[in-house]
């Protein structure tokens, strides 16, 4: 699920486990056990598959082992949570960690996306909102700055920005900010 940031590695080694689980046993024993450890396994997960996976979670709720691991390790190769290539991987990392409360690790998956990607207007607004929900607001208002640097035309920068010089009673500061997001 890209949860915890470090599931996408694991995910390729998890499908060789399967199919060498799947050599050894044979396809009527597999099917049997298969779906008993499948079970088993579910129990109590809130199990969601991304459309991504669908197929392949649709064929193993079958019985369908081996063509569900080749469906799985098809969608793994276009996951940028697994193949890590992705500054958004780090965005929605950086998003989970801020849904736990995790400010610290949220700042810093949000800093790594925009290192890999310093055109990533998502990533940038992002953090700026955290910081500004950690009571942070003058490194908000840098996150801001450093998004308009960047990106010169995002209006929702301007707009937070100028949000964000209203409460601080610089006025024309935000007036400026707001005639640049219309």
């Amino acid at each position: 699920e890209g949860v915890s940031g470090g599931e996408g590695p694991r995910i390729r080694q998890a499908l060789d486990a399967m199919s060498r689980a799947l050599d050894e046993r044979g396809p009527e024993r597999a099917a049997v056990d298969g779906r008993r450890m499948l079970e088993e396994a579910a129990k109590g997960l809130p199990l969601v598959p991304l459309a991504a996976y669908r197929q392949g979670f649709e064929q193993l709720a079958k019985g369908e082992f081996r063509p569900a691991i080749d469906e799985f390790r098809r969608a793994a190769s276009r996951d940028p949570l697994v193949t890590g290539a992705s500054s958004e991987a780090r965005r929605v990392q950086g998003l989970a960690y801020f849904a736990k409360s995790d400010v610290e690790k949220s700042i810093e998956q949000f800093e790594a996306a925009i290192l890999s990607s310093p055109d990533d207007e998502r990533s940038r607004l992002a953090l700026s909102r955290v910081l500004s929900c950690a009571g942070r607001d003058a490194d908000a208002q840098r996150a801001l700055q450093e998004t308009l640097r960047a990106i010169p035309a995002s209006g929702r920068a301007h707009w937070w920005l100028a949000t964000s010089y209203e409460q601080v009673n610089r006025f024309a500061d935000a007036r400026r900010e707001y005639e640049q997001a219309a």
